[in-house]
């Protein structure tokens, strides 16, 4: 039996060398010595930053020899020559950092069974693309083109195309904004940093069109309708641009988007309820870098499905302890960054019975330790993370919080939709005695005061807020 189990292993061993290490070691050799590049694992060739000037003339595929992935990045290429690739089965060229600026329509004539699925022609010199470069490789699904010199660009024959991306094209020309309704088959697309000021309708691309990429632009204004011809979008990020208005039906059409991204811009108001109301599957919301400074009563209210605010790099000093109510649900185990902002107190009331697992203060340097800090950290499903002003980290165990009072209710109502009374951190958390902080309470609900949506009670609240502190 033990004779069996050599003679097996020995056969083995010999059909693996045999069909890995010969003839593959000795064309690796020969790929070494003449240019330089090296055999990876699995069926690389990998010619990166070796200063070539041509592609590599290699013995065809065959079932012994095969590389599937070729990367030719940082190189000295200038032009492709019809036939470059022929009578190899590639999955991936990767031409990344080169000098191309001329491609031969018959390039990729000869790739065998038409295998290329991902062809990366970034920080290149391309300033035209003929049609007929792509009809050799109709199974595309990956084509990449940042940092080009393109002016226009049409595709007719890519009927797989799933992912393209366009960034930062070195053009003369004020934006680069090609009509790519013609890829019905593209799920992804990228136009970052394209000097793009406006964008008039989506009927340039396709309706299979789920993520959009137009960080780094000069867009403005988002009108309305504007992705009606992009239904199927769940992605759609706008970064890094100067948006300062939406209309209130600029989503009306995507109403299953998953993730928005409008960090970077203009904003100095929440989008109004009118325009976040039309986006109830929203899981991902950024906000920050903006210029922020309140968080108006009931600002998420639509969005029941958030999981992640990011409200990181505003202006914000003033939470309304209405701000993460919802009028239906409770948020589903929300997430909120508010960090590196300018919030000095924390209301208790506003993250109180709410279904919120982790709130960062970080870089809040006006943050004062407090006692609803104090009492909002000993909530069991909330995560803090950040630090108050007086450098302890609000998730230590230390005793250099203020002595708080015992509170017996919190100050808090139990439901969103009811009223709930403002009182002031500063005057309720210094209170020497239980008696005075009584008196402090009576005085404030004899008021009758309490939050509204509309901008006149939001101003009174802030007249009232500052007039106590001061």
């Amino acid at each position: 039996m033990m004779w069996y189990l050599i003679l097996i292993t020995i056969y083995f061993m010999q059909e693996q060398c045999s069909s890995t290490f010969s003839p593959f070691t000795n064309l690796c050799l020969l790929v070494q010595t003449n240019y330089s590049c090296r055999c990876l694992i699995p069926k690389t060739l990998y010619c990166y930053n070796l200063k070539l000037d041509h592609i590599p003339q290699l013995p065809l595929s065959n079932k012994f020899i095969q590389w599937n992935n070729w990367i030719l990045a940082k190189n000295n290429f200038k032009y492709l020559s019809a036939h470059s690739f022929i009578g190899h089965t590639i999955h991936t060229i990767d031409l990344d950092s080169n000098y191309l600026s001329t491609i031969d329509i018959n390039a990729f004539m000869g790739i065998n069974g038409s295998s290329l699925r991902q062809l990366i022609l970034s920080n290149n010199n391309l300033s035209y693309l003929h049609l007929s470069i792509f009809k050799h490789i109709p199974n595309l699904q990956t084509l990449i083109l940042n940092g080009n010199r393109l002016q226009s660009l049409t595709f007719t024959q890519l009927n797989n195309l799933e992912v393209l991306e366009l960034d930062q094209q070195k053009n003369d020309k004020d934006e680069f904004l090609p009509n790519l309704s013609a890829i019905t088959s593209l799920l992804t697309l990228s136009l970052k940093f394209n000097r793009i000021k406006y964008l008039s309708s989506s009927h340039i691309f396709p309706s299979s069109l789920q993520s959009l990429k137009l960080t780094g632009n000069f867009i403005r204004h988002l009108s309305s309708r504007l992705f009606r011809f992009v239904p199927n979008l769940r992605y759609l990020y706008l970064d890094s641009n100067r948006i300062e208005t939406i209309d209130s039906n600029a989503f009306l059409d995507i109403k299953y988007l998953l993730e928005l991204n409008l960090a970077g811009n203009r904003f100095k108001t929440i989008p109004t309820y009118f325009v976040l109301e039309k986006l109830p599957y929203l899981k991902i919301f950024n906000l920050s870098f903006n210029q922020l400074t309140i968080l108006l009563p009931n600002s998420f209210d639509t969005l029941l499905n958030l999981e992640e605010l990011d409200l990181g790099q505003n202006q914000i000093y003033s939470l309304s302890s209405h701000t993460f109510c919802t009028n239906k649900s409770r948020f589903q185990q929300l997430s909120v960054d508010l960090s590196s902002n300018s919030l000095t107190t924390i209301d208790y009331c506003t993250f109180s019975n709410k279904n919120i697992k982790f709130i960062n203060v970080g870089y809040s340097r006006q943050l004062r330790c407090s006692c609803s800090l104090d009492k909002l950290k000993l909530i069991d499903q909330i995560e803090l993370k950040g630090y108050c002003n007086s450098n302890q980290h609000i998730m230590s165990s230390s005793n250099q919080f203020e002595k708080c009072l015992n509170w017996t209710n919190g100050g808090c109502k139990n439901s969103c939709e009811r009223e709930t009374y403002f009182y002031p951190l500063s005057q309720i958390e210094l209170l020497p005695t239980i008696s005075s902080y009584s008196n402090i309470i009576e005085s404030k609900t004899s008021k009758s005061w309490h939050y509204q949506t509309n901008f006149m009670s939001t101003f009174t609240l802030l007249i009232f807020h500052f007039s106590n502190i001061f």
